[in-house]
């Protein structure tokens, strides 16, 4: 009777095996931007539609998931929208405190407040151009969600699997 159990449970062990080893991995299309008109952005709104509508087309999930995934995907552009806010604060911050210490020279030397001196325009366009470069990611994301539409498909489709 042992001998019959070990049997059954070797023979379902190569089943399963076989079964693992058969399975294909599917692949999905990679997106590019040459997939779109150049004319014309990707609101929020497009952006949920068209990601809905491009898993269920290349069958990345099922009806019953498109909800689930297009919220994770909404709040994913949320989170980037923070991010990019974050970077601006951040910035703002750095600049405050260049431009702070443009006037504070307590406990230096002669010659290293002439150096102070000296680097203080570099830090303060440093933290203006970083500032500005920000601004203008965050600018562009709310203007257009093509290219984050674009590498969370990618990220999702490409690196799961």
């Amino acid at each position: 009777m042992e001998f019959l159990l070990i049997i059954l449970v070797i023979v379902g062990l190569v089943v399963a095996y076989n079964m693992n080893k058969t399975t294909e991995v599917k692949t999905y299309p990679r997106l590019t931007n040459a997939m779109f008109s150049a004319e014309g952005v990707i609101s929020t709104v497009d952006a949920k539609r068209l990601f809905r509508k491009y898993m269920l087309d290349i069958g990345y999930f099922e009806k019953d998931e498109a909800t689930e995934h297009t919220e994770y995907f909404a709040e994913a552009m949320r989170d980037r929208a923070i991010e990019l806010q974050d970077d601006i604060n951040y910035a703002k911050e750095a600049l405050a405190e260049a431009k702070k210490e443009a006037n504070d020279f307590t406990g230096l030397t002669k010659d290293e407040i002439v150096e102070a001196k000296a680097d203080i325009p570099n830090y303060i366009q440093y933290a203006q151009d970083e500032l500005a470069e920000a601004q203008a990611a965050l600018s562009k994301f709310k203007a257009d969600k093509r290219d984050f539409f674009i590498e969370y498909i990618n990220q999702q489709t490409q690196e799961h699997h």
